[in-house]
C-alpha cells in the first residue's frame, strides 16, 4: 500500500471536518477543513503587511504539523506575527527536535468592527484530487501561501503565492484548487462589505 498523503487548508480552531479516503490504487488521503480559513486578514485599504520570519522547533510524521509538536524558539518581533510560523513552515519527518525558518507577515492591528471574510459553503475548497499525481511520483511537498483579495462581493480579485512550496506543480495546484473554487462572504467593517487582503496556506504533504 503506498503512503498516506495530507492536504490541509488553515489549520486552525477546533477540527471542523476531517476524511480518510482509499483510492483504487490502495494509497490512503487524509483531508482536513477548517471554518476559520484565513489566519491574517485585514481591510483593503489598511497597510500591507510586512514580511518577515521566525525560526520554529518541531517533530513531525511527515504527513502533518500539530501545533503541540511546533514551537516558536526566535521571535519575528511580533507576537500576533509569531502565531502563523507554525502553520507556514514547510516541514519534514522529524522524530527527534528539527528547526526551520517560516515565514509571517506583520500587520497594523484591524478597527473593532471589522469581520474576516468566511467560507460560504460547507463543500471542501481542496481535496485528495488537487495533489498533482506527478508531484507524489517525485515525492514533492511543501506549503504554500497565499495573498488573497476578496472584493465586497465575495469573488476573488486576485490570487498571489507569497511564499512557495518549492514546487511550481504545488503551488499552482494551491492557487487553482483553493483560488478558482472558494466560496466567500465579504468582510465586514461596521456590518457593511468591505474589501479584504487575506492569507492562508495550503499543505501538500506525503511523509517525507
Amino acid at each position: 500500500m503506498s503512503k498516506p498523503v495530507w492536504i490541509c487548508v488553515s489549520r486552525q480552531l477546533a477540527l471542523a471536518a476531517s476524511l480518510v479516503l482509499t483510492m483504487a490504487s490502495g494509497t490512503v488521503y487524509a483531508v482536513e477543513e477548517q471554518p476559520a480559513l484565513f489566519w491574517l486578514s485585514i481591510p483593503a485599504t489598511a497597510n500591507e503587511p510586512v514580511k518577515s520570519d521566525a525560526e520554529v522547533q518541531f517533530v513531525s510524521n511527515g504527513y502533518f504539523l500539530r501545533r503541540e509538536n511546533c514551537t516558536v524558539i526566535r521571535s519575528s518581533g511580533n507576537v500576533a506575527a509569531d502565531a502563523q510560523a507554525c502553520r507556514t513552515v514547510k516541514f519534514k519527518v522529524a522524530t527527534k527536535p528539527a528547526t526551520a525558518i517560516a515565514p509571517v507577515w506583520i500587520s497594523e492591528p484591524v478597527p473593532d468592527g471589522y469581520r474576516p471574510p468566511n467560507k460560504s459553503s460547507k463543500q471542501p475548497s481542496i481535496t485528495y484530487q488537487d495533489y498533482p499525481n506527478a508531484s507524489l511520483e517525485k515525492g514533492e511537498q511543501g506549503t504554500v501561501v497565499l495573498r488573497m483579495l476578496v472584493q465586497t462581493d465575495g469573488k476573488v480579485g486576485s490570487c498571489e503565492v507569497v511564499s512557495t512550496s518549492g514546487y511550481e506543480r504545488l503551488d499552482n495546484a494551491a492557487k487553482r484548487g483553493l483560488c478558482k473554487r472558494l466560496k466567500i462572504k465579504a468582510a465586514t467593517l461596521d456590518g457593511v462589505p468591505v474589501a479584504s487582503i487575506n492569507f492562508t496556506q495550503v499543505a501538500f504533504y506525503a511523509g517525507k
